[in-house]
C-alpha cells in the first residue's frame, strides 16, 4: 500500500534532519524510529542521493551518509564605485534563490548591511565572501584585513579597554559616520540570523538565537573583522518581525528598543559595583525609550552600581523605561530596594 505523500514527505524530512547526527547507522536508525522498513528508507535515501541532497561516502560496513554541501568564494578589491547591492544582485543572489522567502530577506539584509560596514569602515584593501550550504542552514563569512571592529569602536568613542566595545556593539545605534549610517546594521542582523558571530583582535562576539555572549578567541594575530552569520533554512522569522520588535509602529517606528547583555561587562572576572561601571553600561542608552537589562550571568551586583542605573539614570531621563530581565533573587532585592516599581522579567 502506498503511503500518502504527506507521510512520505515526512520520513524525507526526518531522514534529512537526521543525516547530521547519524551518519553511519542513518538507515537503522530511521527504520527503528520510524517503523520502517530498512529496504524502504534505502530507497528514500537513494533517491535523496539522485536529487543530489545527500551525499554518500564509502561502502559496506564503512558507508556513512552526509548532507550535500554547497560552496562559493568571492573576493573584492576595495575600490570607488563598489557597491554592496551590485555585489548581492550578480553574486550572492542567484544562490539562494531556492531559499524562503523570509530566508532570502533576511540573507540580502545581512549581505549588504555586512559588506557596506567593510566598504565604509574597515579601511581594508580587500575582503572576501565564503557561502557553505546544505538543506539545513546557510552559514555566510565575510571576511576582511583592516583596522578591525573592535578597535575602531574603541577608538572612536574613546574606550579604555577594547573589551568595553562589545557591550556598545550589542546596544545598537553605534556608528562613526551618523550623516550617513544609523548604527543598526549589525543589531538587526544579529537579531534575524540564527547565529550572528563577529571575530576580530582576539574578540569574539556571539549572538546565539538572541542571547549575545562574549568568549575569548583563540586568533589573536587575526586584526581584521570575521562576520559569520548563520541562517535555518526552515527559519519561520522575517524581518518585519525583527523590525517590530525593537519599534512601535504606532507611535515611534524608529528603532527605540534595546537589550543590554551585563554579562558582557565581567571581563576579567570583575563584578558589576561601582558607579563607574554602571555609567559605561547605560552609555548612550539615553537615546532609546526601552531597554532591557539581562541579568544572565550576573551573580552580585553592588549597591553603588544599581542606584546610578535605577536612582540617577532613571530621574535623569525619565522617558526611558528600564526592564530587568533573567535576574537572580540577590540581583533583584538590590534592584528593589533602590526602585520598587522595577518591572522584572523571567
Amino acid at each position: 500500500m502506498k503511503l500518502p505523500d504527506q507521510v512520505l514527505e515526512g520520513i524525507r524530512k526526518f531522514i534529512i534532519d537526521s543525516v547530521n547526527e547519524h551518519p553511519k547507522n542513518l538507515v537503522e536508525y530511521v527504520s527503528k524510529e520510524l517503523s520502517y522498513s530498512k529496504s524502504a528508507v534505502r530507497r528514500m535515501i537513494n533517491q535523496l542521493i539522485d536529487e543530489e541532497l545527500i551525499e554518500r561516502d564509502g561502502v559496506g560496513r564503512g558507508t556513512s551518509y552526509l548532507l550535500k554541501v554547497t560552496t562559493a568564494l568571492f573576493k573584492y578589491v576595495l575600490k570607488d564605485g563598489l557597491n554592496e547591492d551590485v555585489i548581492w544582485s550578480e553574486d550572492l543572489k542567484p544562490l539562494f534563490m531556492d531559499a524562503k522567502p523570509n530566508v532570502l530577506q533576511i540573507c540580502q539584509y545581512g549581505c549588504t548591511e555586512m559588506i557596506n560596514n567593510v566598504i565604509d569602515h574597515s579601511s581594508a584593501k580587500t575582503f572576501s565572501i565564503h557561502v557553505t550550504m546544505d538543506l539545513k542552514s546557510i552559514m555566510i563569512g565575510i571576511v576582511d584585513f583592516g583596522i578591525g571592529i573592535f578597535r575602531k569602536i574603541q577608538e572612536d568613542m574613546g574606550l579604555e579597554y577594547i573589551n568595553q566595545s562589545l557591550l556598545e556593539l550589542a546596544k545598537g545605534k553605534f556608528t562613526s559616520d551618523p550623516k550617513n549610517h544609523t548604527g543598526e546594521g549589525v543589531f538587526f542582523t544579529s537579531k534575524a540570523c540564527n547565529q550572528f558571530t563577529i571575530i576580530s583582535g582576539g574578540l569574539r562576539y556571539l549572538s546565539l538565537e538572541d542571547r549575545g555572549l562574549l568568549d575569548d578567541f583563540e586568533g589573536t594575530d587575526f586584526k581584521g573583522t570575521g562576520v559569520g552569520m548563520m541562517i535555518a533554512q526552515d527559519s519561520e522569522r522575517t524581518l518585519e518581525s525583527v523590525f517590530d520588535a525593537f519599534s512601535s509602529p504606532d507611535s515611534d517606528p524608529s528603532f527605540h528598543k534595546t537589550f543590554i547583555p551585563l554579562h558582557l561587562m565581567q571581563y576579567e572576572g570583575e563584578s558589576l559595583l561601582s558607579r563607574s561601571q554602571a555609567k559605561r553600561a547605560m552609555a548612550r542608552v539615553e537615546r532609546f525609550t526601552e531597554v532591557v537589562l539581562d541579568f544572565s550571568e550576573v551573580d552580585l551586583v553592588g549597591p553603588a552600581f544599581v542606584d546610578q542605573i535605577f536612582r540617577v539614570f532613571h530621574n535623569e531621563n525619565p522617558h526611558v523605561h528600564l526592564y530587568v530581565q533573567n535576574a537572580n533573587e540577590k540581583v533583584v532585592r538590590r534592584v528593589k530596594s533602590v526602585d520598587s516599581d522595577a518591572v522584572i522579567f523571567e
